[in-house]
Formats: structure tokens, C-alpha cells, sequence
């Protein structure tokens, strides 16, 4: 069962999404990836390296899959830090 945090995660913030909505950097980074990847792919086909090609595609999948669980654990990491200081803070001017 999932908690509430990665609820609020994945169905209502995406960082990526608003990341590109906002960052002209990070579009110009996918856009460069995007072109390298595309001329690697090519120079596969080309050499006719459909093995390495084939690892590559499993080593960029894995990539992923491990950049969108480390955003996920950060978010919920720097949510409940958020909590536990206004928990504190809470707390203190409360006594």
C-alpha cells in the first residue's frame, strides 16, 4: 500500500513536467540528448552493432527507472523534513 506522500506524488506532482515547463536549460539538455542519442542509434545501425546497441537501450531504461525512483524517495524525504520543521516549529510556539 502506498503512502499518502507518494499518493500526493504521483498523482498530483510531477517535477519533471513542471521542470519543463519552467527550465529553458533542462529543455536544451533533452533537446542535445535527444541528437546524441539519435546519432549513437545511427552509428549502431550503420556498424551494424545490434548487440551493443540492444545493451544500450537496456542501460538508458535502466537510467530512468532509477531517476524516477530517486525523485520520488527525494520528494518524500524533503516532504516529511518540511513537516517535521513545521512540526517544531509548531511545537515551540505552542510552549
Amino acid at each position: 500500500m502506498k503512502s499518502i506522500i507518494e499518493e500526493l506524488y504521483e498523482k498530483c506532482y510531477s517535477p519533471v513536467e513542471k521542470l519543463l515547463e519552467t527550465s529553458p536549460e533542462y529543455r536544451e539538455l533533452l533537446n542535445e540528448l535527444d541528437e546524441n542519442e539519435a546519432k549513437l542509434f545511427k552509428f549502431f545501425e550503420k556498424n551494424e552493432f545490434h548487440e551493443q546497441n540492444a545493451v544500450f537501450n537496456k542501460v538508458i531504461d535502466s537510467q530512468t527507472a532509477s531517476a524516477v525512483i530517486i525523485a520520488k524517495e527525494r520528494f518524500i524525504a524533503g516532504f516529511k523534513m518540511g513537516a517535521g520543521a513545521a512540526k517544531e516549529i509548531l511545537n515551540v510556539s505552542a510552549e
